[in-house]
């Protein structure tokens, strides 16, 4: 019953925040564009903190998210040192596990590509000092550096096939103009 009372309240959550005046007041990563072409704008961002979990053992895609979000969602409501609230920013992250990357359990080897990772902004108020240290060990708290980014504008829904489609058509597009 509990698994069922926390599904509703993060779809209440959801929902709540999408459809509210409020879904454009939620913290986004800030940056400044230093060149665009055509869909593409190369930005410069400024470092910011991260909660990440990895999700191993799934390959769909969705399930991962899900999965993933659940966790790091629980994190934000509460389920941290002091009980603390944190508020929900975007983008939510969310990309394959890579050779290279530094694993939350680095003792359990994992072939390139066999998991995911999936992670929320904080709030830019926050430093690693202040942040809430999580209860569930599988999210750990990072640093992401400045860095700058290609990042091509969309419209579409969070989801593979939508991202696929759209960077598809965008470099159709810009390829064939190309030849």
């Amino acid at each position: 019953m509990s698994k069922f009372r926390s599904v509703i309240t993060q779809l209440t959550f959801i929902l709540g925040v999408a459809f509210s005046p409020m879904a454009s007041a939620i913290e986004k990563p800030e940056y400044e564009v230093i060149s665009e072409s055509g869909q593409v704008e190369f930005r410069r961002y400024e470092s910011f903190i991260i909660a990440e979990t990895e999700i191993v053992g799934v390959e769909d895609w969705n399930d991962a998210a899900n999965e993933g979000f659940a966790r790091l969602f629980n994190y934000i409501t509460g389920s941290n040192a002091g009980s603390e609230k944190i508020a929900m920013t975007a983008p939510v992250q969310q990309r394959k596990i890579r050779r290279e990357d530094l694993r939350i359990d680095q003792a359990k080897p994992l072939p390139d590509g066999e998991g995911w990772k999936i992670a929320f902004m904080l709030p830019s108020g926050y430093t690693m000092t202040d942040t809430p240290v999580p209860e569930d060990s599988r999210i750990r708290l990072r640093v992401v550096p400045k860095k700058v980014m290609a990042a091509l504008r969309y419209s579409e829904r969070w989801t593979v096939r939508e991202t696929l489609t759209s960077t598809s058509r965008y470099y159709y597009r810009h390829w064939r103009r190309q030849i």
